[in-house]
């Protein structure tokens, strides 16, 4: 007897999952520290990430996709536009994908469709930043048309005492 496939789903994030995006990041926290993240507080970040969530549903100026195996959160991706009329149509981008669901595009998924969702909303560049040892998210953004545009040096401090760059990346749509 075989095995079902596992099932892929990426949908828009809503103040329904602000417990699990918070579980999420926690779990990326954990797992990497080739992401700037903070851990975030279940009992008091929760309701904070659900009322962030609420706003962004009313002011359309971020877009959070979350990507599911099976009901289970195994990535994120987030594009922000800047409300500044000067910054308009650009958007920073932001992906993270656990460890046991890396190597299955997932990423490249997650931001493929923020991207195209913000094109469609008048998008025309794509900014991120990216460890300088983060190897595969490098690469990744680079398959995808990013181009690396500066280099911020020795700007995050990393657990083990030393300073990672982080690498300024960008895509004109």
């Amino acid at each position: 007897m075989t095995q079902p496939q596992s099932q892929l789903r990426v949908r828009a994030a809503g103040p329904e999952d602000a417990a699990a995006l918070v579980a999420l990041n926690n779990q990326l926290v954990s797992q990497t520290d080739l992401m700037v993240l903070l851990p975030i507080e279940p009992a008091t970040g929760t309701g904070q990430l659900r009322a962030l969530l609420e706003r962004q549903a009313i002011e359309g100026s971020r877009l959070i996709l979350i990507a599911d195996i099976d009901g289970a959160p195994v990535g994120m991706a987030i594009g922000t536009a800047d409300p500044n009329p000067r910054y308009r149509g650009v958007v920073e981008m932001e992906v993270g994908v656990v460890q046991a669901a890396w190597g299955r595009g997932i990423g490249r998924i997650l931001m493929q469709l923020v991207e195209r969702r913000w094109t469609e909303r008048g998008a025309r560049r794509f900014q991120l930043r990216v460890l300088d040892r983060n190897e595969r998210g490098l690469r990744l953004y680079r398959s995808l048309g990013y181009q690396e545009e500066g280099r911020l040096r020795c700007n995050v401090a990393m657990p083990d005492g030393s300073f990672a760059d982080q690498v300024l990346m960008g895509k004109l749509v």
